[in-house]
């Protein structure tokens, strides 16, 4: 009587729950709706948008800035790419801040819209794109 050997595969599925959620792999950011602090900046023509993020265990160091938006409330961002050798470990992080700036009038001043503390391991894997729980 022979014996079966099964040969073992690698599951097809893997549970999104234990994938690891780190700065690395955000690759693009999204903003709906920006309400600006002033209202007499509603002309969304003379309106340009940024925004940096901080590693919390270094609030006041700078740790990306994007590109600039210009003419939007609902900007979004693309192909944000963080890399071991300019980041280090700080592309590891799960927890960042992240402020959203509006840039206004001829003296390209910076006012902050919103800031946010970002846990990357309570959002939920929805299609190809991270929901808030």
């Amino acid at each position: 009587m022979a014996t079966e050997r099964r040969i073992a595969r690698p599951p097809r599925h893997v549970n999104v729950r234990t994938q690891q959620r780190r700065l690395r792999h955000v690759k693009s950011l999204a903003v709906r709706s920006l309400k600006p602090p002033e209202p007499i900046l509603w002309d969304p023509l003379a309106v340009k948008v940024k925004f940096t993020l901080y590693d919390l265990r270094h609030p006041n160091t700078v740790l990306y800035t994007s590109s600039v938006l210009e003419e939007t409330y609902n900007p979004t961002w693309r192909s944000l790419t963080f890399q071991y050798e300019k980041f280090g470990d700080s592309v590891t992080i799960n927890k960042f801040k992240i402020k959203v700036w509006l840039i206004t009038g001829e003296s390209k001043e910076e006012m902050m819209c919103f800031e946010k503390i970002v846990d990357l391991s309570t959002y939920r894997f929805m299609g190809v794109s991270l929901m808030s729980v």
